[in-house]
């Protein structure tokens, strides 16, 4: 078994408290996790979104550059729509 996950698995298994609150089953784990997650990842997808307007302002016209930042702002949009999806889905199905 993965090691790292030894302690999580000791505090579900026991109901002990862990480093993001008390979880007494997998599904109060990830409801304490996914919200924190979901700023971190959306906090990267708004700083890739930041670095793609940057690469684009500053191509002079460079079509390497160019088509680097379009996938850069495609791949940063398709992150933050994934995170709203994710938020929808928990929501729809009452996790």
């Amino acid at each position: 078994m993965i090691n790292f996950l030894i302690p999580i698995q000791q505090a579900l298994a026991a109901d002990q408290p862990t480093d993001f609150g008390p979880a007494g089953d997998l599904g109060a784990y990830v409801n304490l996790i996914l919200p924190k997650l979901i700023e971190v990842l959306g906090g990267i997808a708004f700083l890739v979104f930041i670095i793609a307007g940057y690469i684009y302002m500053t191509s002079q016209g460079d079509q390497a550059k160019i088509g680097l930042a379009k996938e850069l702002i495609i791949g940063a949009i398709t992150g933050i729509l994934l995170l709203f999806l994710i938020g929808v889905l928990k929501s729809q199905i009452g996790f």
